[in-house]
């Protein structure tokens, strides 16, 4: 709900405004507010401060100066570099008009001291700096392989039932440089144990059988100077590690981190290219897989080149953003910022916006807002503050995009409707003004804060099932969580979800509502160390949390019943307390509990929203509200290929009613565990783009029961395995399974039946 604005007032205001710039710009006041009268050169990178306004670099070092001046709304003034050197001015050719430069000095440089200034405006000379070149020092070495070979993130990586080669190492180093009479010796160690000098190495595979790594170290030494060493990994692998993680490395000097994940990169050309690096964990993953970068400015994305290294990435002016993928795991995204500015010349109110970082959707976010999407996230990350009364002020570049007043309530209807993934309903002032954007949260609104059980009950109840879950005998003392290193507060079950299922383990307040929170926590903690063994694959972990949710949550059709609209987003059945407090919930909650127990394993969920019912895609978009639902989709490897995929789960429709108004009954079905997108096309439509799950997984081939001895799984082919399987109902109380019956095998007495799909039934004895 948007409340109501006097537009004639805005237009009115807008007018006079207009008006005012005329008068101000003809008068040259706005040109006034951009005069430059003053400019300093300033140290960057590569430079060592000796003296005050004086450095030393050493040859064959990388450094670079910058110009900054007093104003920082001037962006784009004239610039001209001068060098001083043994009296003689002269411009530098070759870079006017940028506000940085980068130079390397030889040696037969050694022993001179350059000045540097710049004309800015052609009338503002600069203060100078001055640099001394001095000897260059021992560098680190820089190790290579034999072409047929492959160093990634300083590893080489070999498959031994695919045949071993012997590892030929070179190493080089700054000799160019270096003093020529300066002494430089390399020498070659194993574990810790030295095997050879000079700089070729050749490592031995004969004696490898077995999985290992092996660490070879070159060192530097000369007279005089610091011990400089390099080591590679040498790994053997017999079969490849599934990837777990991905991160961006930027090794380059130019960039400053400004915050989490955020770099900043003052503009010196139209398109600045540079080198990233994907790194990929554990080292016994495939370190040669391809790797998918992407990479989005002002909400176009464009898909980059597909390697383990990307050397020529171009940054657009603004706002830039990359991620790198490998098997399906996405890193967390970079943001790098190409503007004007020097880095301490960045405009308050753009500074501010772009390190004011808030963790949303697996990364960490700013409020400097170019696109859409970038709206909805920062909206979403509002709304899960419950805070009515606050002003939020998002940083838009006016240049870009929703420029009005009109445009942003735009922005700001569509960023409530898809960014928020929480129960609730919206009430909100807001206001644009330049290139600030600003909303408040007022009264009306009702944020998702559960405060109890919805009275009276749901009429429903659990059939008897076969589960893929017992209780474990040998119980774990962790979960995988325990050992996450990064930590993330939080402050009600829905922080308590996001955080874990984004790879976080939860710090709890130590107040009353944290400890509440903390004990909902271990609830959900006991269900995995009482079902889930340590031995299990992600396939079994995610069946054994697929089938609890199903059969021991039952659906809240009393709190459905009451629709989505005020008033009803304060029940439980929409959080993790309705699963582990009451154990009745409706999809909210069920999406939720799955992505939190799976992120407990160390198993990636995310949960999806949006809309299902049958034909959903032919109900009009006026009418999708009240189809409102939510699943969830989950990677991993079931069909031990190495590589994990994603699937679809829905724990809200694997439990299928039967029954009228006086009371309902569920049964657990497959039809909705681990299946593709096709699979559920027809019936459910996500709001926003989600991951691709493309792989086909056969549940009924396996899935597995015993009976008398014997294991069959749950794709019968015959009559036999048909009478089997009723048997088994029988013996166990007329359990209910789902299975795939082949069309041969359908038939026969003795048992009921709920059909699925084709082929798919709840069987169970009569």
């Amino acid at each position: 709900m948007k409340k109501s604005r006097n537009i004639g007032r805005v237009l009115l205001i807008a007018v006079v405004f207009a008006l005012a710039c005329v008068l101000l710009t003809s008068c040259g006041l706005f040109n006034s507010l951009k005069t430059i009268s003053s400019a300093s050169v300033v140290a960057r990178t590569g430079l060592e401060e000796v003296a005050d306004g004086k450095y030393e670099v050493q040859a064959g070092k990388e450094f670079t100066v910058a110009v900054v001046w007093n104003n920082k709304r001037a962006h784009y003034p004239s610039i001209e570099w001068h060098e001083i050197v043994d009296g003689k001015d002269s411009v530098i050719p070759g870079v006017n008009d940028v506000s940085s430069y980068t130079h390397i000095f030889g040696r037969t440089d050694v022993g001179k001291t350059f000045e540097y200034y710049a004309k800015v405006n052609e009338l503002v000379r600069s203060d100078s700096i001055k640099i001394n070149v001095v000897e260059a020092k021992l560098d680190v070495p820089t190790i290579n392989c034999q072409d047929d070979l492959k160093i990634v993130d300083g590893k080489i990586q070999q498959n031994i039932i695919g045949g071993l080669k012997d590892v030929q190492l070179t190493a080089r180093w700054n000799s160019a440089v270096l003093d020529p009479d300066l002494a430089v010796t390399a020498e070659w160690f194993v574990g810790g144990e030295k095997v050879a000098e000079g700089t070729e190495y050749t490592y031995s595979v004969s004696g490898i059988v077995s999985p290992t790594t092996v660490d070879v170290t070159c060192k530097l030494s000369a007279d005089g100077m610091e011990t400089k060493s390099t080591t590679i990994s040498l790994i053997f692998v017999e079969k490849y590690d599934l990837v777990d993680n991905v991160k961006i490395v930027i090794n380059d000097a130019r960039f400053t981190k400004i915050a989490e994940d955020t770099y900043y990169v003052q503009k010196t050309t139209e398109y600045l290219h540079f080198g990233m690096t994907a790194s990929i964990s554990p080292a016994t993953a495939n370190l040669a897989a391809e790797c998918f970068w992407s990479f989005e400015y002002s909400g176009n994305s464009i898909m980059g080149d597909r390697s383990t290294q990307v050397e020529d990435i171009g940054l657009t002016e603004g706002k830039n953003i990359v991620t790198a993928t490998v098997d399906n795991v996405v890193s967390r995204r970079i943001t790098i910022y190409y503007m004007t500015y020097d880095v301490d010349a960045i405009p308050d109110d753009i500074k501010s916006a772009i390190t004011d970082k808030f963790f949303w959707n697996g990364n960490y976010c700013d409020r400097y807002v170019a696109c859409q999407e970038e709206a909805n996230e920062f909206v979403g990350y509002a709304i899960s503050q419950h805070q009515k009364n606050k002003t939020y002020e998002m940083y838009m570049p006016v240049s870009n995009w929703a420029v009005t007043q009109s445009e942003f309530a735009d922005v700001m209807s569509e960023a409530i409707k898809q960014g928020g993934d929480e129960s609730g309903y919206y009430a909100y002032n807001m206001s644009k003004i330049g290139s600030v954007g600003k909303f408040t949260f007022v009264d009306g609104t009702e944020f998702g804060i559960p405060s109890g059980a919805y009275r009276p009950a749901s009429n429903a109840k659990q059939a008897n099932v076969f589960v893929r879950y017992s209780e474990v005998s040998d119980k774990r003392a962790s979960l995988p969580i325990d050992s996450k290193t990064e930590t993330m507060n939080v402050a009600n079950s829905n922080d308590l979800y996001r955080a874990v299922s984004n790879g976080f383990k939860p710090v709890f307040s130590t107040d009353e509502s944290g400890k509440k929170l903390q004990n909902l926590y271990e609830k959900a903690r006991k269900v995995l160390i009482d079902y889930v063994s340590e031995d299990l694959t992600d396939v079994e972990k995610v069946a054994v949390i697929y089938d609890w949710i199903v059969n021991e949550v039952v659906y809240d059709y009393a709190v459905a019943s009451n629709g989505t609209g005020s008033g009803s987003s304060c029940y439980n059945a929409f959080y993790l307390e309705g699963v582990f407090d009451d154990k009745r919930a409706v999809c909210d909650g069920k999406s939720k509990a799955f992505a939190l127990l799976c992120g407990m394993e160390n198993i990636k969920a995310i949960r999806v929203s949006g809309y299902a019912g049958e034909n959903i895609a032919s109900v009009p978009d006026s009418e999708k509200a009240k189809y409102g639902h939510a699943w969830n989709k989950v990677l991993i490897d079931a069909n031990d290929d190495g590589v994990r995929e994603w699937y679809v789960v829905d724990t809200t429709w694997g439990d299928v009613e039967v029954g009228g108004a006086a009371v309902v009954t569920e049964y657990l079905n497959y039809s909705y565990f681990l299946v593709t997108d096709d699979a559920i096309a027809t019936s459910h439509q996500a709001r926003v783009a989600t991951p691709k799950a493309e792989t086909e997984y056969n549940v009924y081939k396996n899935t597995y029961f015993t009976y008398n001895g014997e294991t069959y799984d749950l794709y019968i082919e015959s009559n036999a395995e048909r009478d089997i399987l009723i048997a088994y109902s029988r013996e166990n109380g007329n359990m209910a399974l789902c299975v795939y019956i082949t069309y041969s095998a359908q038939g026969g007495l003795g048992y009921a039946v709920v059909k699925m799909g084709v082929n798919q039934f709840i069987v169970y004895a009569t």
